[in-house]
């Protein structure tokens, strides 16, 4: 057939940066838990298969919709409406954060990559000798950091701004611990677990010329402007909100949404 190999990687998979540093599709991995070393992995296998196809992977951003559907923005957003002890501090820089890209624009860049696909099947047809291994970076330029995320789902819910403040991660594992009895006596199972603390406050922001240039992609929904809208659906849609976001793996068996 003429199909091409397109894949779906993740932004986890390379090492997190500082700001104002950008990462580039050169970037170096990361193999620090099991998702961003089963995308490494993943790429490395489509790399190494013998095809004269062009192979495209695309380093997708946290992809996420009009009603958030995203777990850890979820999470985050809930937390931070509540009243629980937790949503007072962060173990992390809270001036780091991770970088976004709307479904919509995901759903772009697939198009995209399938028009750009064509084109070097067609030439690679022509030239054996030519490149048939491409990676783009596919998410916004500017990350949305934690203070950004806590400082509007506060001013929204609560009409001020929630104290917030930064704990050592180890403290933060040691509290963790002191409550993690009381998780039995809940409904639902916690989505925060021990093991994601040292993880707290990593950043990644993208360099996204080689994407503009070769694929002709850019974001066109940007999560700070759509940030405030996501929040207004979960204050006036609330039975919807939850209901799109709480189907998740975590979620036990016997809980009624």
């Amino acid at each position: 057939t003429s199909c091409s190999f397109i894949s779906s990687s993740s932004m986890a998979s390379f090492r997190p940066t500082a700001p104002g540093v950008t990462l580039t599709e050169k970037s170096q991995r990361s193999l620090a838990w099991e998702y961003p070393k089963s995308k490494v992995f993943n790429e490395a296998i489509i790399d190494n298969f013998q095809t004269k196809k062009v192979k495209i992977h695309l380093i997708l951003a946290a992809v996420y919709s009009d009603f958030c559907e995203l777990v850890p923005l979820y999470q985050s957003i809930e937390l931070l409406k509540s009243k629980k002890i937790q949503s007072f501090f962060f173990p992390g820089p809270l001036k780091r954060g991770l970088t976004y890209l709307h479904l919509k624009d995901a759903g772009s860049a697939f198009e995209k990559t399938l028009s750009f696909s064509k084109k070097k099947e067609v030439v690679n047809l022509a030239d054996q000798n030519k490149k048939n291994n491409y990676r783009f970076l596919i998410g916004e330029e500017r990350p949305f950091t934690y203070e950004d995320i806590h400082r509007k789902v506060t001013l929204h819910f609560n009409k001020k701004i929630k104290i917030l403040l930064r704990i050592p991660k180890l403290l933060a594992s040691i509290g963790y611990c002191l409550l993690w009895p009381f998780s039995f006596f809940k409904k639902r199972a916690s989505f925060i677990k021990l093991w994601m603390i040292p993880f707290s406050g990593e950043h990644f922001e993208f360099d996204l010329r080689l994407s503009e240039t070769e694929l002709g992609w850019k974001p066109q929904k940007l999560i700070h402007e759509e940030f405030p809208s996501i929040l207004d659906k979960a204050k006036k849609n609330e039975k919807r909100w939850h209901e799109l976001n709480q189907k998740r793996p975590w979620k036990r068996a016997s809980t009624k949404i």
